[in-house]
C-alpha cells in the first residue's frame, strides 16, 4: 500500500446486537430483511476507530460521516443475512441482487488451455464467489469449507483427507488446464504466513505462493462487492511470478492483495467485512 492508505485497528463491536437483529429478520424474505437492516443501521453504535479513519482518510464529517457509519452497519448485517440464506438453501432470494459477471478476462487463458488461480475473501459477501462460479457452470474447481451450495466442482476442506491433498489437487488441476478458486486465508494446504489487516493479525495460505511457483498460473482477484444495493463480482489481475523475481514475489503479491482490500473499503463502507481469520478480534 506504499503508505498511502493506513487501515484502522478493529476494536470489539457489539456482536450480540448484530446477531439479535439478524435473529429477528432470519425468517423474512431477504428483500424485507435488507429493508429492516437499513432501518436499524442508523441507530446502531458508531465505531469510533473506524470513524476516525473515515475522517482522516476519506475527509468525511457531519451527515456524510453518519451515512458512512450507516452503510458500514447495513453492509455488515446484510452479509450475515446472505450467508444464513445460503446455508439454508434460500439462494432464490439472493439471485435477484446479483449483477451478471463478466468472465471475459478468462477467455484468452481458456483458448490457450491455460488454467488460472482465482482468490477472494475479506471483502463483502465473499461466500457468493463460490455460488457465482457454480451457478455459471464454469470449469473451476472450488476449494472451500462451506459446502452448503453443493458438492459439484467443490473440494470440501473440512474433510481432512481432502485438505491434506488440497495443494496437490490444485496443482494437478491447473497443469491439466483447469482453474481453481480459494480464499487466501482458508484451509488450502498446511502452512501459512502471518500478515496484518485492519490492525489485526491474519494468516494467508502459503499455498498461493507454492502453487504459483509450481504452475506459473496467472492469478486473479475475484471479489463480491455491494454496489448501490446490488452485488457485483469483480475480476482483476494480480501480480504474477512471471514478471517478478521469485524472492520478492510473496511480499509484492501480499501488498497488492491488501491494497485491493483497502481500495474496496475506501470506496464503500458496506464492503468492510468483519470476518475471516481475524473475526475473534471484534466478536469478543
Amino acid at each position: 500500500m506504499n503508505g498511502e492508505i493506513v487501515l484502522p485497528q478493529i476494536f470489539p463491536l457489539d456482536h450480540k446486537t448484530t446477531q439479535w437483529i439478524h435473529g429477528q429478520t432470519k425468517a423474512m424474505p431477504l428483500s424485507e430483511a435488507l429493508y429492516q437492516f437499513q432501518q436499524v443501521a442508523p441507530s446502531l453504535p458508531r465505531h469510533f476507530q473506524l470513524g476516525l479513519w473515515a475522517q482522516e482518510q476519506l475527509g468525511l464529517s457531519g451527515a456524510a460521516l453518519d451515512r458512512w457509519h450507516s452503510h458500514l452497519w447495513c453492509g455488515s448485517l446484510a452479509n450475515i443475512g446472505l450467508i444464513s440464506r445460503a446455508q439454508e438453501q434460500r439462494m432464490a432470494e439472493v439471485e435477484p441482487l446479483l449483477e451478471p459477471t463478466d468472465w471475459s478476462l478468462l477467455a484468452p487463458h481458456r483458448e490457450k488451455g491455460e488454467g488460472v488461480i482465482l482468490v477472494g475473501g475479506h471483502v463483502g459477501p465473499s461466500l457468493l464467489n463460490q455460488y457465482r462460479i457454480l451457478k455459471d457452470e464454469l470449469p473451476i474447481l472450488v476449494f472451500a469449507t462451506n459446502n452448503s451450495l453443493g458438492d459439484v466442482n467443490l473440494v470440501n476442506l473440512n474433510r481432512k483427507h481432502l485438505r491434506n491433498r488440497s495443494l496437490a489437487l490444485a496443482v494437478s488441476y491447473l497443469r491439466k488446464g483447469g482453474s481453481v478458486h480459494f480464499s487466501p486465508d482458508g484451509l488450502l494446504g498446511q502452512s501459512w504466513v502471518e500478515e496484518t489487516l485492519l490492525g489485526c493479525s491474519i494468516r494467508l495460505s502459503k499455498s498461493i505462493f507454492q502453487i504459483e511457483k509450481l504452475t506459473r498460473a496467472p492469478i486473479y482477484w475475484l471479489s463480491a462487492q455491494w454496489q448501490k444495493g446490488r452485488i457485483a463480482h469483480l475480476l482483476r489481475p494480480m501480480p504474477s511470478l512471471r514478471d517478478t523475481p521469485a524472492e520478492q514475489w510473496q511480499e509484492l503479491w501480499t501488498q497488492a492483495y491488501l491494497a485491493m482490500i483497502a481500495e474496496a473499503y475506501t470506496q464503500g463502507a458496506e464492503n468492510i467485512r468483519f470476518g475471516g481469520s481475524f473475526a475473534t478480534n471484534w466478536q469478543a
